[in-house]
């Protein structure tokens, strides 16, 4: 059979998911690398990349990243780059959120090619995704991204398209769009046998009048891999300089969103522990005024969920700082 490349659409926002959605962790392991994984494992693929905001984005995962080049059009745009990109005549296409991908459901769709553009899967009607589609079908596909109907759905009605009934073992839960799918995909997973959901992660959160001490030895739980941050306040603050930062936090609010927020990035990726400690009044340069431990049996849910809560507590959670500049008292 003819060679297939990969392109795995992983371009959108993940609003609903919440963070992003290409790194949720599902059985251990970021679910962009776990379908590459799986895709790589057919005979008929020969190359897998993913398709992002931005190229390099998911290099620490080692798989090559396309950059989308038209923002705001959508998965059709995804696929416009993907048979640009592509070399060989098909390209399988699949979203991020995808929770099963097998050899055996590449090799159904490949078997159907024929003289057609696109090979699809089939319930009640025709699903883009996944999907191979011949290169010839880009011309189609620009025609549709230049008109204001940019489903992919109503480009299918402009090709060539054959086909394949969705396989008898398709997942009860096909993709994870939110941290509720997620969590219906755990338990699936539990009930049909294999593992399940692992327990709650141990949630620690500290609000300390004035500047951290030093991490006690025995806070972190053993796990296979642990992440640790600290926020230092320095010197340089906006064009001045700076000898303290006054943090108010707005309680019991902001310790209600912090549990939270500890606890949805826990669910999201999977983490055996988080502990959280944020400064209250002034602290003086130098010291210490956050810190942040995730842990988890893996590196990088770990690394991921560390970026993800930081960038989320300074969105969301009510604590302000107020410069002291260094000549007031």
């Amino acid at each position: 059979m003819e060679p297939i490349e990969v392109f795995v659409l992983a371009g959108g926002k993940s609003r609903r998911f919440g963070s992003d959605k290409a790194r949720a962790p599902l059985a251990g392991e970021p679910n962009l690398a776990r379908l590459a994984r799986q895709a790589a494992a057919s005979p008929l693929v020969v190359r897998v990349r993913a398709i992002a905001d931005r190229e390099g984005k998911y290099a620490d995962l080692g798989i090559e990243t396309l950059a989308d080049r038209v923002a705001e059009h959508g998965p059709l745009a995804g696929l416009e780059i993907a048979l640009t990109e592509a070399a060989a005549e098909w390209a399988l296409v699949l979203s991020c959120d995808l929770t099963e991908l097998r050899p055996e459901w590449i090799e159904r769709l490949a078997s159907r090619r024929g003289e057609h553009d696109a090979v699809v899967f089939a319930a009640t009607r025709p699903s883009p995704f996944p999907g191979l589609y011949r290169r010839s079908a880009l011309g189609a596909v620009r025609e549709a991204l230049a008109t204001e109907d940019r489903a992919v759905v109503g480009l299918l009605a402009r090709l060539r398209v054959a086909t394949v009934p969705v396989p008898p073992e398709w997942p009860a839960v096909p993709q994870v769009n939110s941290l509720a799918d997620l969590e219906r995909w755990r338990a699936e997973r539990g009930a049909a046998g294999a593992p399940a959901a692992s327990a709650p992660a141990r949630i620690e959160l500290r609000i300390v009048d004035g500047p951290l001490g030093p991490l006690a030895p025995d806070t972190v739980a053993e796990s296979g891999a642990t992440v640790s941050f600290e926020g230092v306040v320095r010197s340089a603050e906006g064009a001045g300089t700076v000898s303290a930062l006054d943090y108010e936090v707005y309680d019991p609010m902001a310790s209600t969103e912090l549990r939270r927020l500890a606890e949805e990035v826990a669910r999201a990726h999977g983490l055996t522990s988080v502990l959280v400690e944020h400064s209250r009044g002034r602290v003086a340069t130098g010291e210490r005024s956050f810190r942040l431990v995730v842990t988890s049996a893996h590196r990088q849910p770990a690394l991921t969920a560390t970026g993800e809560f930081i960038d989320r507590m300074k969105r969301d959670v009510p604590i302000w700082k107020r410069a002291v500049p260094s000549s007031a008292g």
